[in-house]
């Protein structure tokens, strides 16, 4: 039997692109020039091939969730029973892994976590705050280890789906932005966490518990101020102004990220729309696949301007002494909502729960906020107000525009 990603223009085992090893994240970062293609799998291309793994690849390979992990197996806490780590335990009881909860938590999930006694979660997250959550998580639930893969979401999915592909599934918690954890459960690949809500969210949530909101970040621009007056960056279309014609650097549209994201909303946003895009592509941005090389660069002065900027990362490096000002554009800021779910026949489905449970709890979101400039998926009296929004988070149109992709990075950016 072919692959079923033979569909995709890939034959027997040879992933989409270089595939990531297990438990190890993409540590080099690539740069170009709009004006050469990118290797990077286009969207499109990599959500056909989500449907195709769902539907084919998994009912053909399936998933040994008992196979041995090489972990030595944890001591369970004598006072809860310990049902089998196969299986998903329903929430019953009031445990608090940490500060008020917007998820409860039973003794009976606790104690089959335990009992499996690891944890992959892989997406979206900083190194700083995934050394700290991996630190108190593991001081919580001393029995459970914490691995965390970051990446972007192209290299997220190609690692999901590449697992579900030959049977061997390893990440059991997958985090990204807005739209792409409602393709993961489209595709098939994703199933009900079914968590025990306590609050109610700020955020979209999936009504059938597939995927739960983490947070949101607002992406802005970022400006070096030893390049560039600040007062005069005031919107988005400050950035098409002739002075800034080859300077600026932007996301990579083609890699499934913000840089596509932010295209979107602009095309959407009546303030802005297609007038805006084409004004901005004939810019000659040059374009970087990284999540904190961009950063560096503008702190270093390769570059005055780049664009879309996360908040927290540009504050981060603000706050480390770079020359680096985030600036709220007019419009708004164009929205990530950073969402997690339970994957498919995760080997520690368990534990991945209860590791949802940590994340939504009050000290991780103010901890999160704290350092990645994240806000709140639940009501929170401490919280920063967040700011306006370019457009309003439509993950349904998202995905219908997604799945034109290579036609919208083509049209606009000639990629």
């Amino acid at each position: 039997m072919s692959s079923p990603l033979a569909t995709c223009g890939v034959t027997g085992d040879q992933p989409a692109t270089q595939s990531l090893s297990p438990l190890q994240p993409r540590s080099e970062d690539t740069m170009r020039s709009n004006k050469r293609r990118s290797g990077l799998p286009r969207a499109s291309t990599l959500f056909r091939c989500l449907g195709i793994v769902a539907l084919v690849g998994v009912a053909a390979c399936g998933s040994d969730s008992s196979t041995d992990t090489g972990t030595a197996e944890p001591t369970t806490p004598e006072t809860a029973s310990s049902p089998t780590t196969t299986d998903s335990v329903e929430s019953t009881g009031d445990v608090e892994p940490t500060g008020d909860q917007a998820v409860t938590c039973s003794d009976d999930l606790v104690a089959a976590a335990t009992e499996e006694g690891e944890v992959v979660y892989a997406g979206y997250i900083s190194e700083v705050f995934a050394t700290e959550l991996k630190a108190q998580f593991e001081e919580e639930y001393p029995g459970i280890t914490l691995t965390y893969v970051a990446g972007r979401v192209g290299e997220i999915q190609e690692r999901v789906t590449n697992e579900q592909r030959i049977g061997s599934v390893q990440t059991d918690v997958v985090a990204s932005g807005n739209q792409y954890l409602e393709v993961f459960r489209q595709a098939g690949l994703l199933e009900p966490a079914d968590l025990e809500i306590d609050e109610e969210f700020t955020l979209p949530v999936d009504p059938d518990g597939n995927w739960y909101p983490q947070g949101y970040i607002p992406a802005g621009i970022a400006v070096n101020l030893d390049m560039v007056d600040a007062d005069t960056i005031t919107s988005w279309t400050s950035l098409t102004d002739p002075e800034w014609a080859g300077e600026l650097l932007m996301d990579d549209p083609t890699s499934g990220s913000t840089g596509f994201g932010f295209t979107l909303e602009a095309l959407r946003s009546s303030e802005l729309g297609e007038g805006f895009i084409e004004a901005l592509a004939s810019q000659d941005p040059t374009f970087v696949a990284g999540i904190t090389q961009p950063y560096g660069q503008i702190a270093r002065g390769e570059y005055p301007i780049y664009f879309p900027a996360l908040e927290g990362d540009a504050q981060r490096e603000k706050s480390a002494g770079a020359p680096i000002e985030w600036i709220l554009p007019a419009e708004g800021a164009y929205g990530i909502a950073i969402n997690m779910g339970l994957i498919m026949d995760a080997p520690h489905p368990n534990a991945a729960k209860l590791l949802m449970c940590f994340v939504l709890s009050e000290e991780m979101q103010q901890l999160r906020q704290e350092i990645d400039g994240i806000y709140p998926s639940v009501v929170r009296s401490w919280a920063a107000d967040s700011p306006p929004l370019m457009a309003e988070l439509d993950y349904e149109a998202r995905i219908e525009e997604t799945d034109n992709a290579q036609t919208i990075n083509s049209t606009y950016w000639g990629l």
